[in-house]
């Protein structure tokens, strides 16, 4: 067992100091051109139990890797060349000398150098040429002076033409004039003519023009005399229209009269009917009274006027008044009948 200061812990320091020598051998020997430095110096804190520059951890080996290897080939793009869109126009170059030019714009005449011949140093050649020219020139000058005498006949002959064509053209030039009076006269003529034919034209057209102008009138006037009748006879058509309109409405009118009339006509029609066949039937039953009452009266004849109802009836009441006062019983008692209609159907229609 060990206890604290028994000088123990010193081995196990210089048992890590060994170990991390060990350690720096190897990797110096592994990469010599990266030199560790000797921690062995007197570097504060390098008894510490963690120092992380003395620990290097050896290279991890390369990754095999798994599978198909494909080998890249590189290929070569071509690039195209830039496309400019915007097109430059060519610069103006001035057709001027520039400084410092080689040569001028417009080049110097050359001058022709002339040889000067010296008289007195001729060739016999040259001398007879000479002589050559000078004998041909004289027979030039033989041959123009022949040649000047026809000229001079040519032109003779041409002056007299030229004359005579001078006089023709004189005379060519009066007939002209004459030509041109008689043209302006015919030209005179002819307008008058012509401006004769125009006058009389416009006459007839003015006569025209006067004759439409009237007829216009006459019908413009026509024209109003017709519309005022027209506007009259709107009027009277409209007022026409409203008694036409009036009539119908007062015919609408009698008609439902004549049709209430007609339909009272036919009810009072029945009704007379009726009453004949009522006043027949009362006639008949007042005959039947007076009949019984002249049996109980014990009359022999009776004096009536007529045969109508109201003589029957007044006939048949004072025999009734005689039977009841020779009756002996006394006075009849009087009759309400005030709850009992007094009317017959045919009165009632």
């Amino acid at each position: 067992a060990r206890t604290s200061g028994d000088g123990m812990e010193q081995e196990a320091i210089l048992s890590n100091e060994d170990k991390y020598e060990n350690l720096t051998v190897k990797t110096n020997c592994r990469n010599p051109a990266f030199p560790i430095k000797n921690t062995n110096q007197n570097v504060p804190g390098k008894d510490t139990i963690y120092r992380p520059e003395e620990y290097i951890s050896p290279p991890l080996p390369a990754v095999i890797p798994k599978g198909k290897i494909y080998y890249l080939v590189p290929k070569l793009q071509p690039r195209k060349p830039p496309v400019k869109t915007k097109i430059r126009e060519p610069r103006f170059i001035p057709l001027e000398p520039y400084k410092a030019a080689v040569n001028p714009l417009v080049p110097l005449k050359k001058h022709a150098r002339k040889i000067k011949v010296n008289k007195n140093n001729l060739d016999i050649n040259v001398l007879v040429s000479q002589m050559a020219e000078l004998k041909t020139s004289q027979a030039d000058t033989t041959g123009k002076k022949c040649e000047k005498s026809e000229i001079e006949v040519q032109r003779e002959m041409f002056e007299k033409e030229l004359n005579s064509m001078k006089e023709e053209k004189a005379y060519l030039q009066s007939q002209l004039k004459f030509q041109a009076q008689v043209n302006a006269e015919l030209k005179n003529l002819l307008v008058a003519a012509v401006g004769e034919d125009i006058q009389t034209k416009v006459n007839v057209l003015t006569e025209d023009k006067l004759q439409l102008a009237r007829a216009l009138l006459d019908s413009a006037n026509n024209l109003s005399t017709h519309t005022e009748q027209i506007e009259y006879l709107a009027g009277q058509c409209e007022v026409w229209r409203s008694k036409f309109l009036a009539s119908s409405v007062m015919i609408e009118e009698l008609a439902r009269w004549k049709a209430d009339l007609t339909h009272k006509n036919k009810l009072l029609t029945e009704s007379s009917k009726k009453m004949l066949q009522l006043v027949t039937q009362i006639r008949e039953m007042e005959i039947d009274i007076l009949k019984n009452l002249k049996f109980l009266s014990k009359l022999k004849t009776l004096t009536l006027p007529s045969s109508n109802v109201t003589d029957l009836t007044s006939e048949c009441l004072n025999i009734s008044q005689n039977l009841v006062l020779h009756s002996g019983i006394g006075m009849p008692e009087s009759i309400n009948l005030d709850q009992l209609g007094t009317l017959t159907q045919a009165e009632l229609l």
